[in-house]
């Protein structure tokens, strides 16, 4: 009778574990379950909150474009012919040899700037000579030329004080800056005088090195050209690229600090990687 006591005790222990571990299980389970659903609801709000911000922002676009279109229609074709033909007859009396310059246009010391023929620019260009001499004839006036056919774009910057050559064919792209000067020295050259970073920039002595962009040179969209250099003809300067130092001819070079990537070779007629 004993022995078929602690039998009894033993199936009703193992019961109790085996029901004990399923009915916990269960409820891990539904717990996850639980979880699960929470984050499928989630997920569901994130996707409905999306959609809705796409709809907007097509909406938007939508409402943006018509607005666009509104106001190309209240610009008559008329009125761009006759924007367009102030534009040749100011081109004609004040730059006889150009074939058109855009309005806005900047210009200062124009009687040290010459330039070819079919010169054309883009809308907001400024070109400015200075002469920073000041009586001192040791000091050449400085001289900005452009060549025959050059073409520049929108908002290109040319600033000179002693020597910029923009040489036949060339063609600039719109926000490029081109300067032969620059406010104070900061080279390791120790014969030159250096310039105080605690002098007041626009005090500090302008000191300038010439700067030519040899004929047929491509210069693409916000290239920066600095004091003293020279890009060879029929050259390439990448969008964006730091020119401060010279570019071979028959090149293609890109970059701050500028690299040459590319020469063309004449004998196979390809361009080549260096």
């Amino acid at each position: 009778m004993k022995k078929n006591y602690k039998i009894i005790i033993s199936i009703f222990s193992f019961l109790f574990v085996f029901y004990f571990l399923i009915f916990r299980n269960i409820f891990t389970l539904m717990e996850v379950r639980e979880n699960i659903e929470q984050k499928e609801i989630e997920i569901e709000k994130l996707r409905y909150e999306k959609k809705v911000n796409l709809n907007t922002l097509e909406l938007k676009k939508k409402s943006l474009e018509e607005e666009e279109e509104k106001l190309e229609n209240l610009i008559s074709k008329d009125e761009k012919e006759n924007f367009s033909n102030i534009a040749s007859l100011f081109t004609k009396i004040f730059f006889p040899k150009a074939r058109l310059i855009r309005f806005p246009f900047d210009i200062r010391g124009k009687k040290y700037i010459k330039y070819g023929k079919d010169f054309t620019t883009g809308v907001g260009c400024r070109i400015e000579a200075y002469n920073f001499n000041n009586g001192n004839l040791g000091i050449k006036a400085p001289q900005l030329i452009i060549g025959n056919n050059v073409q520049i774009n929108d908002y290109v910057h040319l600033s000179c004080a002693e020597s910029l050559i923009i040489e036949d064919n060339v063609l600039i792209a719109s926000k490029v800056y081109i300067s032969d000067l620059n406010h104070g020295n900061y080279s390791s050259l120790k014969n030159l005088e250096h310039s105080c970073p605690n002098e007041i920039v626009k005090d500090r002595k302008i000191f300038t090195k010439p700067v030519r962009i040899s004929e047929n040179v491509w210069l693409g969209e916000n290239v920066t050209v600095l004091a003293g250099t020279t890009i060879g003809k029929n050259s390439i300067i990448g969008a964006n690229a730091v020119v401060s130092k010279d570019v071979p001819e028959n090149c293609i070079a890109v970059g701050n600090p500028i690299k040459i990537i590319k020469k063309y070779n004449f004998e196979t007629k390809e361009w080549e990687k260096i």
